[in-house]
Order: C-alpha cells, then sequence, then structure tokens
C-alpha cells in the first residue's frame, strides 16, 4: 500500500490537488494566479469535481509538473482518482521528503 511523504496512507483521494499544492506552500488564490483558474474552480476540484483537461494544463504548469501526471493528480477520463498518487507525484518531481 502506498503513502504519504510522512508514510501514512492516502485516504482521501480528493485530496490529491490540495496536497500537491500545500506541498509546495502555496494558496488557492497564488495558484489561481500562477495558473489563470480561478480560485472557485481550485477549491471545487480540490473538493471533488472534475476539472477539463484544459484546466488540467494549467494547473499542472503552474505545480511544476507536466501533462504526463495528469491522470496521477486528476484520475482517469471518467473523473476517477487515484489514492495514492500523490505520492508518486511528489517523488517524481524531486519535492518528496
Amino acid at each position: 500500500m502506498c503513502g504519504d511523504a510522512e508514510g501514512g496512507d492516502v485516504t482521501d483521494p480528493t485530496t490529491t490537488l490540495r496536497s500537491l499544492r500545500q506541498r509546495i506552500g502555496i494558496t488557492q488564490a497564488e495558484l489561481s494566479t500562477r495558473s489563470g483558474v480561478s480560485a472557485l474552480a481550485i477549491a471545487a476540484i480540490e473538493a471533488g469535481a472534475v476539472a477539463h483537461q484544459l484546466t488540467r494544463r494549467r494547473l499542472l504548469r503552474a505545480l511544476g509538473l507536466g501533462f504526463s501526471n495528469h491522470r496521477a493528480v486528476f484520475g482517469d477520463t471518467l473523473g476517477e482518482r487515484r489514492a495514492c498518487s500523490t505520492t508518486r507525484v511528489l517523488e517524481d518531481s524531486g519535492d518528496a521528503a
């Protein structure tokens, strides 16, 4: 089973974007400014809303990640999210503790 950087389990898949954003130390407002995506939309996505592909690209770019990470962060095309993705993306980006 995978876990977060502190070794605990990642049990809430809706927190993936939030976890990544908090890990790099920025607020929803800062991510909004960096990405061009409204803070309201970011809040909705962090709460479980499905993001459009362009929105995903903008958010990933603002987080310093490539689009190849979109499935790990946002789930598959049905909007499902992968609970263990936070650790994998952080490790791939070099930000894991």
